[in-house]
């Protein structure tokens, strides 16, 4: 078959149209629903929130506001007269607070009172709290960084970590982790104590894990 083009002719393929655009999927933003905040008993603004599992977790504010939630956020309920700051939860329902003061970690054994105080010592302006696991968790401070591996129970800080309140940590495992502070990110791979800086060039925006 033989195709001849003349001028102010068109010559191409079969013409199916424009293609209709794709409208991307809002996976982020689906699912959310508000929930009446006249349940919150004066909740102010800041703190942290946090779930171990499907039904139950705490949020937390300035205020002097720790609420409980068992039923997905649905509904919460003030547990107790904690300002916290950061919070991390364990797989079997353990809860740990930093509490606004930042001199002391505040722990619930299986999500229920009393509260345990520990204070690591030499740890000053405490600021974000992570566990990998039951046992494994890192906690930053002003005077520097500090691990466990007794659930909390005891902190140590691990040596040649820079001296700063790390606002964000994240733990992959017990041995690989990273941490933020303002514009930098320090990460360890394979070794808790061995930590190095990444550099991201042009960011001078706060990052957050």
């Amino acid at each position: 078959i033989l195709a001849v083009c003349f001028p102010g002719s068109a010559c191409k393929k079969n013409d199916a149209g424009s293609p209709v655009p794709v409208t991307p999927t809002d996976t982020v933003a689906a699912g959310w629903v508000k929930i009446d905040n006249s349940q919150y008993y004066g909740v102010s603004y800041g703190g942290d929130i946090f779930f171990y599992n499907a039904l139950t977790g705490f949020v937390s504010d300035n205020n002097s506001n720790l609420l409980k939630s068992t039923d997905g956020g649905n509904n919460w309920s003030r547990f107790a007269g904690l300002q916290c700051a950061n919070m991390a939860m364990t797989g079997n329902g353990n809860a740990y607070f930093v509490g606004i003061n930042k001199d002391s970690v505040y722990k619930l054994v299986n999500s229920a009172l009393p509260f345990i105080t520990v204070q690591p010592p030499g740890a000053d302006s405490l600021g974000d709290i992570f566990f990998s696991d039951n046992d494994n968790g890192l906690l930053s401070s002003a005077a520097g960084l500090y691990k466990t591996n007794d659930a909390g129970s005891s902190w140590v800080q691990i040596p040649n970590v820079s001296s700063r309140p790390y606002s964000s940590i994240f733990m992959y495992n017990s041995q690989t982790a990273w941490l933020c502070y303002r514009n930098k990110i320090w990460h360890c791979n394979g070794d808790i104590n061995n930590w190095e800086m990444d550099s991201i060039p042009g960011t001078d925006i706060y990052l957050g894990l």
